[in-house]
């Protein structure tokens, strides 16, 4: 999220209306990020949910920049 973006959100919502969860930091650390995750949702933690993380094949975000580049240009533009 654009730096920018997260001003206005954390400007708007009340602290703690929202989690800043960052996609590489979950796939480097999937059993600490999960488990944060799953706290701050106010559930238990689960066996299983890193593993779906740590298994997750997909290539990332990283191999869809190319098709990204307008809304990014666009959301630049807006600050």
């Amino acid at each position: 999220m654009p730096a920018a973006l997260r001003a206005h959100w954390q400007s708007v919502l009340p602290a703690g209306a929202y989690l800043t969860l960052d996609f590489d930091t979950l796939r480097a650390h999937p059993e600490t990020e999960t488990a944060r995750l799953l706290a701050w949702c106010g559930l238990s933690p689960a066996s299983g949910c890193a593993e779906v993380v740590r298994s997750n094949t997909a290539p990332g975000w990283r191999a869809y920049v190319d098709r990204l580049t307008g809304l990014r240009s666009a959301l630049a533009a807006q600050g």
